[in-house]
């Protein structure tokens, strides 16, 4: 009899024996003739489609197979694991009920009226059930198993670690607990004794690949990307063709800025696993960051291609033209982002600078009457425009975009600092002053802003005479 706690494993016979007999079964079905199945290929054809999710298929066979084995017991089982899957609670209940009524301490059996308990919402009713199977084994590391996945489903956070520790000490390699244990610790934020867990298998077991992977994610949760990178090394030692030990790795290397380390991991990760969005968009991303922009524009293009409502690919598109100053191209791709989406606060901002750049005030200025109507308390903007523009030579339009700022935003200190050094650098010191000391009055501690933007104004007795009235 086939473990329920592992109810797909495959038979001794190859893939291509079996698709060929659950392609005789279907024709069967199809054209209404009758063939006999001895129940061991049946068997074969039932583990083939529960591996494919084709539970209603799988459904037909075990009916079609109980016509001609009525009496088999394990059919019935099998029937109910079906129903269960497919959410037919009190059907799988009736089938599972009939093979106890003659086996009732059944493992198998237990298991599945254990987790129709549970899914039915009877948490304490499946975990008794289990206590009772428990004091007739010798090894109860799987029950204690099955207690820790239901009191997981129901939310029984410490009761499932309780029970994944006790299956542990009864069966100290039992790799599946130490992944669900793990889980747990994780979603208590105890990701020190995870780390421990891990650890302490694989150094009984250092050839487990997926031991290695799992630990690699902690340590990138906790920010030590360096152990992250050695434990997906293992992991890789073990299995070359690990596709998403690649990708980790890479995201690993990301988290370091290490652009170019980060790409070949991408890459190798698309040679083992065909590339989805994700790996697409972090493949260009680190083209973008190593500045070569034809590239990241070719794997931004794949992402678009596959998902075009995907914003952040259109923008890394914008991003790259915007980089080589090809600013109508540029907007092209962030109008692609408001065209998504109108509101697209980033996107307008970038809108606003490339129509700047290309001389077009008239279409910037509309840009930002749009950036305002969204949000006009985004201090970063103000402050970058502003310098944008007065660094761009227009003193003048620097000085009344910040006081446009400020109408709007009067509690911003910031702004009062950037615009006191302004007004200075134009030897307007009256306004200069006012603007210096509005800003006192409202954060003093905010004062280095002005000597940020103008260094040499430290040096000016007038100037650290009034700040010091302030501190």
């Amino acid at each position: 009899m086939e473990n329920y706690d592992n109810p797909y494993e495959w038979g001794d016979q190859s893939e291509q024996w079996i698709k060929k007999e659950a392609r005789r079964f279907e024709e069967m079905l199809g054209n209404g003739s009758f063939v006999f199945f001895d129940l061991m290929t049946l068997e074969e054809i039932y583990f083939h489609y529960m591996r494919h999710h084709k539970f209603h298929k799988a459904l037909q066979l075990i009916n079609f197979a109980l016509r001609q084995h009525p009496s088999s017991d394990e059919l019935y089982f099998r029937r109910g694991a079906i129903f269960l899957e497919l959410g037919k609670l009190e059907e799988a209940r009736r089938d599972v009920e009939r093979v106890m009524a003659t086996n009732p301490y059944e493992v198998e059996y237990v298991f599945l009226k254990a987790e129709i308990l549970s899914r039915e919402g009877q948490h304490d009713r499946a975990i008794n059930l289990l206590r009772h199977l428990q004091e007739r084994l010798e090894d109860p590391a799987d029950v204690y198993f099955h207690m820790g996945t239901i009191s997981t489903g129901a939310g029984q956070w410490e009761a499932a670690e309780e029970y994944f520790r006790q299956a542990l000490t009864s069966r100290p390699d039992f790799e599946e607990v130490v992944y669900e244990l793990a889980f747990i610790l994780e979603s208590q934020e105890k990701l020190e004794e995870a780390i421990d867990l891990y650890q302490d298998y694989l150094d009984r077991h250092p050839f487990s690949e997926a031991v290695w992977y799992y630990l690699g994610i902690i340590y990138s949760k906790v920010g030590l990307y360096e152990k992250a990178i050695d434990a997906y090394d293992y992991s890789l030692a073990i299995e070359e063709a690990f596709a998403s030990a690649w990708y980790n790795k890479g995201n690993a290397y990301m988290e370091l800025e290490k652009f170019d380390e980060a790409l070949k991991c991408f890459l190798e990760a698309s040679v083992h696993e065909k590339p989805d969005l994700a790996l697409h968009y972090n493949i260009a991303e680190c083209y973008e960051q190593l500045g070569d922009y034809r590239m990241a524009g070719k794997y931004y293009h794949k992402c678009t291609d596959s998902s075009p409502e995907y914003t952040e690919a259109w923008l890394g598109l914008a991003y790259c033209m915007e980089a080589q100053q090809r600013y109508m191209e540029a907007i092209h791709y962030y109008r692609k982002v408001l065209g998504i989406d109108p509101n697209h606060f980033d996107g307008w901002v970038a809108v606003a600078s490339c129509e700047y750049r290309l001389g077009n005030a008239y279409a910037a200025y509309e840009s930002i009457e749009q950036i305002l109507r969204i949000n006009h308390k985004d201090l970063k903007f103000w402050q970058d425009w502003g310098e944008m523009l007065f660094h761009d030579q227009n003193q003048e339009g620097a000085i009344a975009f910040l006081e446009q700022g400020i109408r709007l935003n009067p509690g911003f200190a910031e702004l009062y600092f950037q615009i006191a050094g302004y007004y200075f650098r134009q030897e307007d010191f009256e306004q200069g002053f006012v603007f210096l000391e509005n800003g006192l009055l409202l954060d003093p501690s905010k004062h280095y802003l002005l000597f940020h933007i103008f260094a040499d104004l430290n040096e000016v007795p007038a100037v650290r005479d009034l700040i010091a009235q302030y501190m």
